[in-house]
């Protein structure tokens, strides 16, 4: 619990016993229905309906490890939750850690469901607590559909390795590590507890070139989405040249790329404004500013699917003479209200060798698609740049899957 303290130190600490209880002379309701509750945890979770009731504020369980302080993506709402796992659990709401305004309705509901019901009754006797009175007690209200103010947030904000072993392996911000104590029983060596490995900062770090020129909001938003989709335990670092962009639309990159850095995790990002006096083309700007040797490039606008990076990764790494790869793509096209509509697959040789070379390179590779060695680069103009690694390194690889979607007219 002391790293919650420490991440927010301008909040209320209140560690929930019964000695502070006494002290604010809090009176259960549910008194009752805690004594007849078998489980421990069962009568916790009841007082914690009725504490939220009544005072508030963020409720995290004892067993959980802060990484990041809550921010604005928890301010402005009501009320709020997070799934479980979205992959094992479908459907089912947490309750390790919420957030409630005072005197909330679906608290009342549910202190006065436990308190009145024959059902509660039956439940706490027969069930286990999880499902009697806490997520899926909750679960159960919220599929009322009575609390529309109520937020659930992805299970990967508090639950980012479930007790099964499922891990989220994406690039989206996480808060808080979960120890599961009641499920693993692991109570007596919580003290002891340490964050896993890969919720620390990696310390391989690969680069993403990334050029624009007067994006729409809407386009840019979505391609940083799927940058943050990516898996994998590594670092991305998003090297973004805006290419001769109006200054409002130069504003609006900043402030797209500053709330995509806010939401994720394991990224950083280096923005570059290009002007027409500049004597270097956008692609040999941005491969100066990469300091990883493996550099991917996309463009403003394509989409890329979540194991696209970590498929050409360990493609890279498994094979000794491959200094560029590419993937196949599907094309699509966005309709007025900014939904996909796919247009077609485009289709690459998996291998092509020198002795295959021919005068055009759009039948190598998509340049969407490229992973390579920022050491092997010979020339940055893009024709150049390809028929030099292919002429010095004899091989360009494509792997069979579409990982990239490519924005067309």
């Amino acid at each position: 619990m002391r790293t919650w303290k420490e991440k927010h130190p301008g909040f209320e600490y209140i560690l929930w016993n019964e000695e502070e209880l006494q002290k604010r002379g809090f009176k259960s309701e549910c008194s009752l229905q805690i004594a007849n509750m078998r489980e421990i945890n069962g009568k916790a979770d009841i007082l914690r309906w009725e504490i939220l009731y009544q005072y508030g504020g963020y409720f995290v369980d004892a067993d959980s490890i802060c990484i990041e302080p809550f921010d604005e993506y928890f301010e402005n709402v009501s009320a709020f939750a997070t799934f479980e796992n979205e992959n094992i659990r479908e459907g089912l709401v947490a309750t390790g850690t919420m957030g409630f305004i005072p005197n909330h309705v679906l608290c009342y509901d549910i202190i006065q469901w436990i308190k009145g019901s024959v059902e509660a009754t039956q439940l706490i006797q027969e069930t286990r607590a999880w499902y009697s009175v806490g997520p899926g007690l909750l679960t159960k209200m919220l599929n009322t559909g009575k609390y529309a103010d109520f937020s659930v947030f992805p299970s990967h904000c508090f639950l980012p390795v479930h007790f099964t072993g499922i891990e989220y392996t994406g690039h989206k911000k996480v808060y808080a590590y979960q120890e599961w104590g009641t499920s693993k029983q692991s109570y007596d060596t919580m003290n002891s507890v340490t964050l896993p490995r890969q919720l620390f900062t990696p310390t391989v770090w690969y680069s993403l070139l990334i050029s624009s020129e007067n994006a729409l909001p809407a386009v840019i938003h979505d391609s940083l989405e799927s940058v943050k989709r990516q898996t994998g335990y590594f670092g991305i670092e998003v090297v973004w040249i805006d290419d001769g962009s109006t200054p409002e639309h130069s504003q609006t990159v900043v402030e797209l790329l500053v709330r995509f850095q806010k939401s994720s995790r394991f990224i950083r990002y280096i923005y570059k404004k290009r002007s027409s006096a500049d004597r270097d083309n956008a692609f040999q700007a941005g491969l100066s500013l990469c300091s990883s040797d493996l550099v991917f490039k996309m463009n403003a606008g394509d989409l890329m699917m979540p194991d696209r990076m970590i498929h050409q990764i360990e493609f890279m790494n498994e094979s000794s003479d491959a200094v560029l790869c590419g993937t196949n793509v599907r094309r699509f096209r966005r309709n007025e209200d900014n939904r996909i509509s796919v247009v077609d697959e485009l289709r690459y040789p998996s291998k092509i060798t020198r002795e295959e070379e021919t005068s055009t390179t759009s039948a190598y590779i998509h340049p969407s698609t490229l992973c390579f060695r920022k050491s092997a680069v010979v020339d940055t103009e893009y024709d150049a740049f390809v028929r030099g690694i292919l002429d010095r390194h004899g091989v360009i690889y494509n792997l069979p899957e579409a990982l990239v979607l490519s924005h067309v007219d």
